[in-house]
């Protein structure tokens, strides 16, 4: 057991996206969107998880479940293109909303 406890490492996952995920909104439409995604997951209406390796960033590339209520079947969408979808913006896969 001592073992165990000393071999631990430490996960710096964050539990929840942060405005440095979405690097190419405004600091206003980064905190509006993770606001509603927070209410939604709050809800039990969405989700979100990382895929299980970071990107070449070293950020966590972050998906987004959106539940039955919200989505017919459900989706699961990255966070930037629902960021965009979620401001009304045009997403590129690039990186970019326009």
């Amino acid at each position: 057991m001592v073992h165990h406890l000393f071999s631990r490492r430490s996960d710096t996952k964050p539990d929840f996206p942060e405005r440095v995920d979405l690097p190419y909104l405004t600091d206003r439409e980064a905190g509006a969107t993770l606001c509603l995604l927070q209410l939604l997951v709050e809800a039990g209406a969405a989700e979100v998880y990382t895929q299980p390796i970071p990107g070449s960033d070293g950020r966590y590339r972050w998906n987004v479940w959106l539940g039955e209520q919200i989505k017919p079947g459900g989706e699961r969408i990255e966070l930037r293109e629902w960021a965009a979808r979620a401001l009304c913006v045009e997403y590129r896969p690039d990186g970019d909303a326009v």
